[in-house]
């Protein structure tokens, strides 16, 4: 909109360096207030000086509300000044004080001025800052001159100003800006400004967006008058998005096959795009749309070839028969000169590719990863966005022609865990589990050739075990013994002891090697390494035992690998080994979830964390009193009741089912000379809730774990569920004197009060469409609280909120950006009973802390006054 030209004089100011570098805030402001009250400005100190505000202010300087005050005002005399870059700099610099400022509204009439003035350079930043600085009960007041300024043909920029201004009024007045429509509409029309076609279009669909029609409305006039690209792939995502939603389908998706034959390759491309991304679409629908992408590979622009083969490499992952018609076109792009379209291209190719082609594809990525990066090589390796075997072959592939970088690579050992699951999955074509199995295979071959070579340890040993897991399953599992026996000789004793391991599963698995698997064990019983010959000892008996061999060699450990270390260090530490070690006590690994095909094209949505702790325990399904509870809804972390110096140790975890909560009481004897027996805890529950089941633990001996269990029936009114109980140990105390006890009493031990809270009934699960779900869930059952933390930075008071009310931050909204001083984060979660909850939070930061306006709501009012209660 603006140009400006520095003259000779201001480049021979900035010869000496950075001119921004070390600014002081408090010299800065002196200097602000000498220039700016000048009688007669200086245009060019006065610009350099602003700078310094807009630089300090981005970099996260904090300035009070009277710095700030003062600072403002100082540069609202610039207004006098008839300089466009001053003017210019003046209208950013009250855009970024009119959040820390006090009375900024007293610069209202000098920006309406400028705004209906004649100086149209003016007209548009003075709007943005006139905006900026009212508050919503003046929206009324200046609402013609943002209609005007909307309407302008003359002036572009301004209507452009006035456009994205309202964008941001639409969250404050939604309904004022929503009687803006027919002018939005009539400006969309009549434009020939393609960005400010584009900003209309966005406008009326946020605008309208809750009332479909009225969408429906806007694509009918719309969708043969539209000449801006950018208004156009606007409009084939609102499309997209209708579709997905259940609207018309055949009258919307002949405009988007209309829409890949469009003059402009932006818009050709986003409709392809559109439509691959759709879900369950017809196999003739996915064949126009890569025979769009396909057209694309040939282009001369580096950005649409880069679009076109990074699209089809995310199609092969579900459809690679769809996009093979496209592997010459691919191979043309193998060699391309940029290197991230080399690249997408060969994976793309070991995703579409059969038996035959599989070998030649592999040479043709031996010669092609030694020309680029180790960047690059590992950003390809470290993807994991694709869940197919197929997928995860092309960067084991990348891995094996690298290995300068393998040992960065192996830091992520989960480049290999998809190799690991089973190739024959659920939901695959026939010919797909053909090729993905042959893919395998090769992949397994160049993996044992890798390891010859291989100077990693990590890797060899993840490698090895693969080997062991995947080569047993092959057609002809001989060839890769030899590759695992060299092992045995050439390599440092862990690589050895790791190849011992995997020649017992060859052994297990396949009856035909047994006897030379036996031969070679025997072999490697001379090692001069106490774990290697361990090992071939070991597994040379269990080899010879059938049923050993299935329960210790074929037999998957269940069990959680940190807590199994723990509690064999505790074991150790004990020294009492008379006593067998019980890995019965180590709790289970947690679950895997499957892993589930996304939509092609759609952002990912972050994997959702976990509510149950690392320590999942398996002993609850043991008891019969719990099995008519339904499924577990929530497990807590860990919650100390006692300190561990103490008498007694104990922690509590809670399981929260739908109508009760089982609290599992973990104690620990830390009296050598005591035992305790028939141990319980006594609730002092509160008539609202009512004991449903209690087991006690038989006998708590030294240092070693028990668990008591106390199940509790949930109110029936929700409003009763947050309570907080004493309680106590009880048992009978036997005290052992040189191994006789003694002296029996009952006994009893207070521990710290047991709390139910509002977070032991909410899940945290993350809305990707909470706006929509917000807008679902209505007024009808909203509550809306106003409360003071006292907390250091806003980002902490998002956690502190979140954490507190058992929600999860969407949309990264926990992302609070430095320096700012206001922030709005939404929290979304479950309550027990499939219950949604989402609140949003306002919160602004204050002298006195940070003040935080939080607004709830969900299915049920008593539900919401509940979650809203624990901010109490």
């Amino acid at each position: 909109m603006f140009s400006s030209k520095r003259d000779k004089k201001d480049e021979e100011d900035l010869e000496g360096g950075n001119p921004f570098g070390n600014l002081d805030k408090s010299t800065f402001l002196l200097e602000a207030s000498s220039l700016f009250n000048e009688t007669s400005l200086n245009t060019r100190k006065c610009t350099f000086c602003l700078g310094k505000i807009l630089v300090l202010l981005n970099q996260g300087e904090s300035m009070s509300r009277a710095e700030a005050t003062k600072a403002f005002f100082a540069i609202t005399k610039l207004s006098q000044s008839r300089d466009v870059n001053l003017r210019r700099m003046m209208y950013l610099a009250i855009k970024e004080l009119s959040q820390k400022a006090d009375d900024v509204i007293m610069a209202t009439q000098t920006l309406i001025k400028d705004v209906t003035g004649k100086d149209d350079n003016c007209k548009a930043p003075a709007l943005r800052a006139l905006l900026a600085v009212i508050d919503t009960s003046m929206i009324q007041s200046i609402e013609r001159y943002i209609r005007e300024s909307l309407v302008s043909r003359s002036l572009p920029a301004l209507s452009s100003a006035a456009l994205v201004s309202s964008m941001h009024l639409l969250k404050a007045c939604p309904d004022i800006v929503g009687r803006w429509a027919s002018d939005i509409q009539q400006v969309a029309l009549s434009s020939d400004n393609q960005m400010v076609q584009y900003q209309c279009v966005a406008l009326y669909y946020n605008a309208r967006k809750g009332a479909k029609q009225d969408v429906m409305k806007m694509f009918e006039k719309l969708r043969n008058r539209l000449h801006s690209p950018y208004a156009m792939c606007f409009l084939i995502r609102t499309v997209a998005k209708l579709i997905q939603d259940g609207d018309d389908s055949k009258h919307l998706m002949d405009f988007l096959r209309t829409c890949t034959r469009h003059k402009s390759d932006m818009v050709g491309y986003e409709a392809a795009a559109a439509i691959v991304n759709l879900k369950n679409q017809p196999s003739d629908s996915l064949k126009a749309a890569v025979s769009v992408l396909q057209l694309f590979l040939a282009s001369s622009k580096a950005v649409l070839r880069y679009a076109a083969v990074r699209t089809l490499n995310m199609v092969s992952i579900i459809h690679p028969d769809i996009v093979n018609p496209c592997n010459l076109d691919l191979e043309n792009l193998c060699s391309d000169s940029n290197r991230l379209v080399a690249t997408l291209a060969n994976t793309t190719l070991l995703n579409t590719c059969n038996e035959s082609s599989v070998d030649r594809l592999m040479r043709q990525i031996s010669n092609f990863v030694s020309d680029i990066s180790d960047e690059l090589k590992i950003a390809v390796v470290q993807e994991k966005s694709a869940p197919e075997v197929l997928t995860s072959v092309s960067k084991i592939c990348m891995l094996l022609f690298a290995d300068d970088i393998a040992l960065t690579i192996g830091k992520d050992m989960q480049t290999l865990n998809i190799m690991e699951e089973d190739s024959d999955r659920k939901g695959l074509e026939l010919n797909k589990k053909e090729t993905v199995i042959v893919v395998f295979r090769k992949g397994l071959v160049y993996l044992c050739e890798f390891i010859e070579d291989c100077e990693h340890t990590s890797l060899a040993v993840r490698i090895l075990y693969l080997l062991g897991q995947e080569g047993p399953r092959v057609k002809d599992p001989r060839r890769y013994i030899r590759y695992i026996y060299n092992r045995t000789q050439l390599e440092n004793f862990a690589v050895r002891a790791a190849a011992i391991s995997t020649l017992a599963r060859f052994g297990a698995l396949c009856q035909d090697l047994l006897p030379d698997v036996l031969v070679l064990l025997d072999r490697c019983k001379m090692d001069p390494d106490d774990e290697v010959r361990d090992r071939a000892t070991m597994f040379r008996f269990l080899l010879t035992q059938p049923l050993l061999k299935n329960l210790y060699i074929l037999s998957k450990l269940e069990v959680s690998l940190p807590m199994l270390e723990k509690a064999l260090l505790s074991y150790i530490e004990a020294r009492d080994f008379e006593r067998s070690f019980d890995i019965g006590t180590v709790p289970l690994a947690p679950a895997e979830q499957p892993p589930t095909i996304e939509p092609i094209l759609a952002a990912r949505p972050k994997q959702i964390q976990s509510d149950l702790p690392q320590e999942s325990f398996k002993f609850l399904p043991n008891f019969p009193q719990f099995a008519a509870y339904g499924p577990l809804f929530k497990m807590s972390d860990p919650i100390i009741l006692s300190d561990s110096d103490m008498e007694r140790y104990v922690k509590l975890v809670k399981h929260v089912f739908n109508n009760h909560i089982v609290l599992e009481f973990i104690c620990v004897n830390t009296m050598d000379n005591q035992i305790l027996e028939n141990v319980s805890v006594e609730l002092g529950v509160s008539d609202e809730f009512e004991v449903d089941a209690s087991i006690s633990c038989p006998a708590l001996e030294y240092n070693v774990e028990g668990r008591i269990y106390v199940s509790l029936a949930f109110p029936e009114s929700v409003s009763n569920s947050v309570d907080s109980f004493p309680a106590k140990l009880l048992y009978l105390l036997k005290e052992d004197i040189n191994g006789n006890p003694n002296c029996v009493v009952l006994d009893d031990y207070p521990i710290n009060e047991v709390e139910i809270e509002v977070s032991d009934h909410c899940k945290k699960v993350e809305q990707w469409n909470f706006n929509e779900l917000w807008e679902e869930l209505g007024e009808g059952c909203e509550i809306a609280e106003t409360f003071l933390l006292q907390e250091p930075t806003l980002k902490d008071a998002v956690w502190k909120v979140a954490n507190h009310l058992g929600l999860k931050p969407c949309m990264d909204s926990d992302s609070v950006p430095s320096g700012k001083t206001t922030h709005t984060v939404m929290l979304s979660g479950l309550f027990r009973g499939g219950y949604n909850v989402l609140a949003i939070g306002r919160m602004g930061l204050s002298e006195e802390g940070i003040a935080i306006k939080l607004v709830l709501r969900s299915s049920s009012t008593e539900i919401s006054e509940l979650v809203a209660s624990a901010m109490g």
